[in-house]
């Protein structure tokens, strides 16, 4: 029997907020490959069992003992900050430990990555940075986002009727991401400002956007920006099909999943 604990990021609540809980089962156990998959995160407060996995609230010192109970085969954690500190500096011998890196910022990989066992890359540029910590080459595998393509293909003008509807504009752009600096939202909406008024922007995705919403009205755009706090997953194909463009201009950007999803739609993207 093979046993895997995973160690997310962010609670599941988070995952399920934006319509992604249906595809939890099938991302972190791809293929079922693990008999039995063991989510220990402290960011749980309830032992359950739900997305085909066993959810047990785990404190990085209980990380070891919970390992050895289990008898846990392989352990992942998804991001260089906290994830790989704990997976890394409570490291059971004889269990490996492999470390999933999607973010490009310097700041949130940790010096825990050297005593990880292989290091999954999202793209070339977080390989090359994780290669500044990381001595051994031959253990950094390069594993690009996936596109679930049964979600996300191109859909018929009657799929998207109810958004030509209430977004009555000649062209809508679309970004997707979470509202923080990185995203370069403010940019976008000064773009839009040199755009005609038979163009609006649709901003989806969860955080504050105070700030957004009071630079739109300076420029007097706020009848043309729309701050949309979530989507679920399964409806994003809908946007991105609607769109005139995607445009995600991020400051900062390992690899965007939403370009990856907007492309699988046959939408334009700018980026």
């Amino acid at each position: 029997m093979k046993r895997l604990a995973v160690i997310p990021s962010d609670p599941l609540s988070d995952y399920v907020a934006q319509g992604l809980g249906v595809t939890l089962e099938s991302y972190y156990n791809p293929g079922k490959w693990f008999d039995e998959v063991y989510l220990l995160s402290p960011l749980e407060h309830e032992e359950r069992r739900e997305f085909g996995m066993h959810i047990i609230p785990t404190r990085d010192r209980q990380l070891c003992r919970r390992i050895k109970d289990l008898r846990i085969d392989i352990v992942r954690a998804y991001g260089g900050n906290w994830p790989c500190d704990m997976a890394c500096n409570f490291k059971v011998p004889g269990v490996p430990v492999v470390v999933s890196l999607h973010d490009i910022r310097p700041a949130w990989l940790h010096r825990s990555i050297r005593r990880a066992d292989v290091i999954l890359s999202v793209s070339q540029g977080v390989t090359e940075l994780a290669l500044k910590h990381f001595r051994w080459s031959n253990r950094v595998w390069l594993l690009p986002n996936r596109v679930d393509f049964a979600v996300m293909r191109p859909l018929p003008d009657k799929d998207f009727a109810a958004l030509a509807r209430k977004y009555p504009f000649r062209y809508s752009v679309l970004q997707v991401g979470r509202k923080s600096p990185e995203k370069n939202l403010d940019t976008l909406i000064r773009a839009l400002a040199l755009a005609g008024d038979d163009y609006c922007l649709l901003a989806v995705g969860r955080g504050d956007n105070s700030e957004y919403v009071r630079l739109a009205k300076q420029l007097g755009l706020d009848r043309r920006c729309f701050f949309i706090e979530s989507v679920p997953n399964r409806d994003l194909a809908k946007y991105y099909s609607f769109a005139a463009c995607v445009c995600n201009p991020s400051r900062s950007e390992a690899m965007s999943f939403a370009l990856a999803e907007a492309l699988a739609c046959g939408a334009p993207v700018v980026t």
